[in-house]
């Protein structure tokens, strides 16, 4: 199984995906960062309020600091990913949700949201010019 997405040219390796978390009630499609440096799937706050996120929903954790600043955090214990049509879905448990105690800069509540090791470390990361491509790792 791979998962194609993007990778323009100075900037970033994007990936979009289906976010579903039933917990939330939500059924969302998101662009997600291919990040080696994040340990767990991470939604900003602007993807996060795109989906009407209810926090009271979700267990409070420690506050994140990031190139954004000081966020709090919340988890949400189950949600899936789907990356396109015929690729079984990925279970991302838990996964995190920032909500920024304070917005300095207007343009920082758009860092995207980032698709982490926990669910990275299952997949060979190859890049061209133009695509990223994520290989499941098949165990024998």
């Amino acid at each position: 199984m791979s998962i194609e997405g993007r990778l323009i040219s100075g900037w970033l390796p994007f990936i979009f995906a289906k976010f579903i978390c039933d917990q939330l009630d939500v059924n969302k499609d998101i662009l997600l960062v291919v990040d080696t440096g994040t340990a767990i799937t991470t939604i900003n706050e602007f993807d996060a309020r795109q989906m009407k996120i209810d926090y009271s929903k979700l267990t409070k954790r420690q506050d994140s600091m990031g190139i954004g600043g000081l966020a709090e955090s919340y988890t949400a214990d189950s949600c899936h990913l789907y990356f396109g049509e015929g690729i079984e879905s990925v279970d991302v448990k838990p996964v995190k949700f920032l909500r920024q105690l304070n917005v300095q800069n207007p343009g920082q509540e758009l860092y995207p949201s980032l698709l982490g090791m926990d669910v990275l470390r299952n997949y060979k990361i190859s890049f061209t010019d133009s695509k990223v491509v994520l290989e499941k790792i098949v165990l024998d």
